[in-house]
């Protein structure tokens, strides 16, 4: 990454702010998932833009605002599905002359008339979209996953909440303990089974407490000769992404200056807190150390 601030899971950029899991991408800002783009703003998933905006699932687009699975597309405002298209608002094609015209007059209305949200925050041309317009709810995000609230949270915010449609299990029929580590080969009968979850949260919406094998997972287990899992799916994607860290950044110091003049002072940003039991060092320093 070259001249980049807060861009996480990214490589071969250059000049990205606010940009995660992006690639071979130049000059974008609040971007996730971009391939092969340059100067897009708040673009996700997208292959091949070029100075687009606000766009989704979109590949070879040029000048394109609000557009969602565009293709070989140039100059459309709002459309969605359009493929070799260009002068298009709403999937309706103008001449260019025309298209220019009522392009800027609704980019005047969107300022001169905001949106206003149910709290009272208005939304012009060039802000971040209002989140009551989304179609999930905020715990149907990885959001939640990264940056989790409560839903008394999430609704004083303003995002949206869905109660899971988990219902936890009323009883199991077999404990983990009683299935053997290494598989015998007349497995199928754990088909029929409702194995504990071991570690069920009650906290955890997403867990029902217990979970079934499908056919396939066995045959998978016993091929590879591997122990049966002791949680449920839901427990076990969840620690899984607890044990990455987050896309969080802290301001650091460098170890090195405690061994070196009082002076000397080199402030960064890191994945890691101060105080967790190692030392963290700036590049310059780290380099000297390893090599």
């Amino acid at each position: 990454m070259k001249d980049s601030y807060l861009a996480f899971a990214c490589w071969h950029i250059e000049g990205g702010i606010f940009t995660s899991l992006s690639s071979f991408s130049k000059d974008c800002v609040d971007c996730l998932g971009l391939t092969n783009c340059e100067l897009c703003y708040e673009c996700i998933q997208c292959q091949r833009l070029y100075n687009c905006r606000y766009s989704i699932d979109c590949e070879n687009c040029c000048d394109c605002l609000f557009c969602f699975d565009c293709s070989g597309c140039n100059d459309c405002f709002g459309c969605i599905g359009l493929r070799g298209k260009s002068n298009c608002i709403l999937n309706k094609q103008y001449s260019k002359a025309d298209y220019e015209a009522l392009r800027n007059v609704i980019v005047q209305s969107m300022n001169e008339k905001p949106f206003v949200d149910q709290k009272g925050r208005t939304y012009r041309y060039g802000d971040f979209l209002p989140t009551e317009l989304s179609p999930f709810a905020y715990n149907d995000t990885l959001s939640c996953e990264i940056f989790a609230l409560t839903e008394k949270e999430c609704l004083s915010l303003g995002f949206a909440w869905r109660p899971p449609p988990i219902e936890r299990a009323s009883k199991t029929t077999i404990t983990r303990a009683s299935i053997p580590d290494v598989l015998p080969d007349d497995s199928a009968y754990l088909l029929r089974e409702i194995i504990e979850c071991t570690r069920p949260d009650e906290t955890y919406a997403l867990c029902p407490g217990a979970f079934r094998l499908t056919q396939k997972e066995l045959a998978f287990y016993s091929l590879h000769k591997l122990q049966l899992p002791d949680t449920c799916p839901a427990c076990r994607h969840k620690l899984r992404m607890q044990s990455r860290r987050p896309p969080i950044l802290y301001h650091g110091k460098c170890g090195a200056m405690d061994e070196k003049s009082s002076r000397y002072s080199r402030n960064f940003l890191t994945a890691y807190r101060q105080t967790d039991d190692f030392k963290i060092l700036c590049e310059s320093c780290f380099q000297e150390a390893v090599l």
